[in-house]
């Protein structure tokens, strides 16, 4: 009786994990109030896996970052201002965050990842933060 209600509960997860309960990158996330906006009327932020988002605009984002490996956050056009900080997927540890100002544009795509400076064993890193859709920096 023991081993059967082991082997009901063990399919009850496979099935819920099935569905979508382990799903490692959700779908964008709003962090706008109103209405759902077209792709191309929103800006999308996200991390790469080496990095957490900590939070965009003050609102905090660890909810998400801490259990999964990217997440993307859709925020309307304007002056956004993201904090992220290294993970610790790659074998790098760093307590430092990083605060970056940036103007969001409408159907752009953000990704923010890291460089870690003067060799793998260096606690140094510098933030990189790029429009995927111009394929450039942002400075």
């Amino acid at each position: 009786m023991r081993w059967g209600r082991i082997g009901v509960a063990g399919a009850l997860c496979l099935a819920g994990c099935m569905r979508g309960g382990l799903n490692l990158t959700p779908g964008p996330i709003r962090l706008y109030e109103g209405a759902t906006q077209p792709a191309e009327s929103v800006a999308v932020i996200q991390n790469d896996p080496n990095m957490f988002l900590v939070s965009i605009d003050g609102q905090s984002l660890r909810r998400w970052t801490h259990t999964h490996d990217v997440v993307a956050i859709q925020v309307l056009p304007g002056k956004r201002i993201l904090v992220a900080q290294p993970s610790a997927r790659a074998g790098f540890v760093s307590m430092d965050a990083v605060r970056i100002e940036f103007l969001a544009h409408a159907g752009h795509r953000y990704v923010i990842s890291r460089r870690i400076g003067a060799g793998t064993a260096s606690t140094t890193w510098m933030p990189v933060f790029t429009d995927m859709t111009t394929g450039r920096e942002v400075p």
